[in-house]
């Protein structure tokens, strides 16, 4: 089986490009270290989220495998191609086209055939740092289809040049600022505009809270770890409060009562 897909992928058509982005584009602006702080607004609208994230989770309907996997299948036949762009450290872009039921492993292969020097260890990540090391799952399993951004990064270090071999730097071209690996390429089918427009619709409602502005997940886990641990805080003191309530009203017994009347049981249980 694996022999047929890989004598497949052989036969396929990958529509290689080598892009350069724009050279009058607009350089990204350093921000200072004050941007990347959380405000008290935006931890409280992390926390939120986390919180609808797992009630959505834990309400939404038990599948079966079976049913998984025909919904897999059905993704698989609307998106039997996936495009993945691959950003070079020197920004360079290389974009290829690879079938949804392909390994990870095509996309190493491909890659390091493209490679200067492709005896040197290199690694693939989604951004902006899951690494993608688990070759024997398909492109549609790791999440890549329909289209995908990777990032290129070299393990091991070599002598400075050039990463792509010169014959595929010769074919590079202009990249447009307005293009995306989801339109770049006609073989990656498109959703119809009602389609498009009731999501448009539904993400709208769900997500209309404005999205923070950035991204310290370490700062984030840390007071979400500390509302946790409030919130448990708060439900221990009012189950004591109401503890003690029933105490003091006679209908729970207190440890001293108990003690006393154990005695009394146990002759009664006797007699």
């Amino acid at each position: 089986m694996a022999s047929v897909t890989e004598t497949a992928a052989q036969t396929f058509d990958r529509e290689l490009k080598i892009l350069s982005p724009p050279k009058n584009g607009a350089s990204i602006p350093e921000l200072p270290e004050s941007a990347y702080k959380l405000d008290s607004n935006e931890i409280k609208q992390l926390y939120q989220s986390s919180v609808e994230r797992r009630q959505n989770l834990e309400n939404r309907p038990l599948k079966t495998q079976k049913m998984r996997d025909s919904e897999d299948q059905e993704k698989l036949k609307k998106y039997p191609k996936t495009t993945i762009r691959v950003r070079m450290p020197d920004h360079t872009i290389v974009q290829a086209v690879f079938q949804s039921k392909e390994r990870v492993s095509a996309v190493y292969d491909f890659v390091r055939s493209l490679l200067e020097t492709p005896e040197r260890k290199f690694v693939l990540c989604l951004p902006p740092r899951t690494k993608l090391v688990e070759p024997t799952i398909t492109l549609f399993k790791a999440g890549l289809s329909p289209a995908s951004n990777v990032l290129f990064g070299w393990i091991e270090k070599g002598e400075k040049g050039n990463d792509l071999k010169e014959e595929y730097l010769a074919m590079k071209q202009d990249l447009t600022p307005n293009a995306s690996p989801q339109t770049s390429s006609s073989n990656v089918p498109t959703v119809s505009s009602s389609n498009s427009d009731s999501k448009s619709s539904k993400s709208s409602s769900s997500t209309s809270k404005p999205i923070p502005k950035c991204c310290c997940f370490k700062e984030a886990a840390a007071v979400y770890e500390s509302m946790q641990l409030a919130l448990v805080a708060k439900a221990k003191t009012s189950v004591d409060s109401r503890v003690a309530t029933l105490r003091q009203i006679g209908r729970l017994p207190t440890k001293n009562s108990y003690l006393q009347q154990k005695p009394t049981l146990f002759t009664n249980a006797i007699t």
